[in-house]
């Protein structure tokens, strides 16, 4: 099974906010974590083809709780999600962290 983390960045109205997905795939089905805005939620969804996927989850603000649905393409280097939610699209993109032996290059430097 696949498995990837990323370093991401998600355009917001009051500037970029830095974060961190992983994610794990089996076969089309998607799994993982999205840790921003100092919170970690569980992310699922599907890919939907030529490295597109649709994913859903929860983002928990200091205001309130965002439930969303994101579509956009990743794979081994990068991803690229439009995050929508009721109120707002958000854009995240990001980048592959190389994994080396025990976890992932560049892990635990917040």
């Amino acid at each position: 099974m696949p498995e990837y983390h990323y370093h991401v960045v998600m355009e917001t109205p009051l500037g970029p906010k830095r974060g961190d997905l992983h994610v794990l795939l089996a076969g089309s089905v998607i799994r993982g974590m999205l840790h921003i805005l100092e919170r970690e939620e569980p992310i699922s969804g599907s890919l939907t083809g030529k490295g597109r996927c649709r994913l859903h989850g929860r983002i928990v603000t200091r205001m309130r709780t965002l439930d969303y649905t994101a579509e956009g393409v990743l794979d081994s280097s990068h991803i690229a999600l439009a995050i929508h939610e009721a109120r707002n699209t958000f854009f995240v993109r990001g980048t592959a962290v190389p994994t080396v032996k025990g976890g992932y290059a560049g892990e635990g430097k917040d």
